[in-house]
This record gives C-alpha cells, sequence and structure tokens, in this order.
C-alpha cells in the first residue's frame, strides 16, 4: 500500500474499485483486502474464499485477545480496587489507635517481615505501603479480627 503524499488519492481508488463491485456481502472487509492487497480496476481478482476465511479467523482471533486482555485489565482493577481499600481499612485502623499504641504496632509488625525490601518500604511508607499490604491484613485481622470483612 501507498503510504505519505498520494495516500488518500490510493484509498479513493479503492472506494471507487468497491463501489463498481455488485453483491460484495461485507464492503468493509472486502474494502479492507482491497487497500491491503492492492486490487486494481477489471485486473484485480475476487479474493479466495481461503483468502476471506483466513482474514475472518485474523479477525475472530484479534477480537479474542481483545476479550482477554479486557479480562485481565478488569481483574487487575478489581486487585487495585480491593488494595486500595485494605490500605484506607488499615490508616483507619491505626488512627484509632493511640501513639504508644501505634509505635508497639509498627515494630511487633517490623518483627515479622523477612523480606528485606518489604521491611525497607515499610520503614520508608509505614502503613501505606502496598508492598506490605498481605501481610498488613493479616497482621491487623489477628489485632482486631473481622475488621476486613467490609472491604
Amino acid at each position: 500500500m501507498v503510504r505519505g503524499a498520494g495516500h488518500e488519492d490510493y484509498v479513493a481508488e479503492k472506494l471507487a474499485y468497491l463501489q463498481g463491485r455488485d453483491g460484495v456481502k461485507s464492503p468493509v472487509r472486502y474494502l479492507s483486502a482491497a487497500l491491503r492487497d492492492d486490487y486494481k480496476g477489471e485486473v484485480a481478482a475476487e479474493p479466495s474464499p481461503e483468502a476471506v476465511e483466513a482474514a475472518e479467523v485474523r479477525k475472530a482471533q484479534a477480537e479474542a485477545n481483545s476479550r482477554e486482555e479486557e479480562a485481565r485489565e478488569a481483574e487487575m482493577d478489581r486487585a487495585r480496587r480491593l488494595r486500595a481499600g485494605r490500605l484506607g481499612r488499615i490508616r483507619e485502623l491505626v488512627a484509632a489507635r493511640t501513639p504508644t499504641q501505634r509505635d508497639a504496632d509498627k515494630r511487633l509488625f517490623l518483627a515479622r517481615l523477612d523480606d528485606d525490601v518489604e521491611r525497607e518500604e515499610f520503614m520508608r511508607l509505614g502503613w501505606g505501603s502496598a508492598l506490605s499490604v498481605g501481610a498488613m491484613v493479616a497482621f491487623w485481622e489477628e489485632l482486631v479480627p473481622g475488621a476486613f470483612e467490609e472491604v
């Protein structure tokens, strides 16, 4: 296909070619094939049934891939919302504690962390550390049973 200058003329030529064809069941698919395969006037051959079928298979696969990607994105979005809800609940639980309790909670939780990366992030971000959200939920569930039932 010609790109750049003359691109509009090229597309107009293929549209004119399409308008001259009778019995085209799927004009969009036919135009796509005409652009891709550079159909020319009366010389151009009709797409073979195999070519049409291959195009339909590619389209179906692209649609399936798109649905899978949308499902993955929806799952990731659900996981983000859940994590954000849990972090919000943790902030509420921490805010309800006295300063002395908060200090003791923090030291007790840090002592439970085995992973150096999680420990460093918790020391830097405190109860806002998304990396340790699972461990924090378990910790607070022990202190306040049922604290995350609504989240």
